[in-house]
């Protein structure tokens, strides 16, 4: 059904509630959309009406916009951005849309969260920071980008330089 966006716009226009429905696993069309990177389709859906901050019906407790942060799925990420959600929802553990669990995570959709106000320091159900996961995981990437956003939080690429705080100075 991914992929094919003029297909899913017939089945919502004759099934309108198709479109709110979760899968057996707990997920809606919008979550998948997001994780297995299908933009035209995260973008009908969501002209269409799906909520964008679906909470998932399942243990993860994932929203569309983790799906897609995880995928690294930044146009959907800016799409679910635009649509007003919330960029620091937690998740399974209390995890965050760029707590990197995986190297992925530390890709241009989570420095665009970053740019949207996503915290850089949360804490997770069992007290760690996101910097602390990272390098557990020996993702020393995600240790550098999160570090240099704690630092310097109001880093934004599309200015191209770097803005300290008052106490940075």
């Amino acid at each position: 059904m991914l992929g094919q966006a003029d297909w899913l716009k017939a089945m919502l226009a004759a099934d309108r509630d198709l479109i709110g429905r979760y899968s057996p696993d707990g997920f809606t069309l919008l979550h998948l959309a997001a994780f297995f990177g299908q933009p035209e389709v995260a973008e009908m859906l969501l002209a269409a009406g799906a909520e964008a901050d679906a909470e998932a019906h399942n243990k993860m407790r994932v929203r569309p916009l983790h799906s897609a942060a995880a995928a690294d799925q930044t146009r959907i990420a800016l799409a679910l951005i635009a649509h007003s959600v919330d960029v620091n929802a937690r998740q399974e553990g209390a995890l965050r849309r760029c707590t990197p669990r995986r190297r992925t995570e530390t890709s241009t959709s989570c420095t665009r969260l970053f740019d949207h106000g996503a915290e850089v320091s949360p804490l997770t159900d069992d007290g760690k920071t996101p910097v602390e996961l990272a390098r557990e995981r020996g993702h020393m990437d995600a240790v550098l980008l999160l570090e240099a956003r704690a630092i310097t939080p109001q880093l934004r690429p599309s200015l191209g330089t770097q803005i300290p705080h008052a106490t940075d100075v």
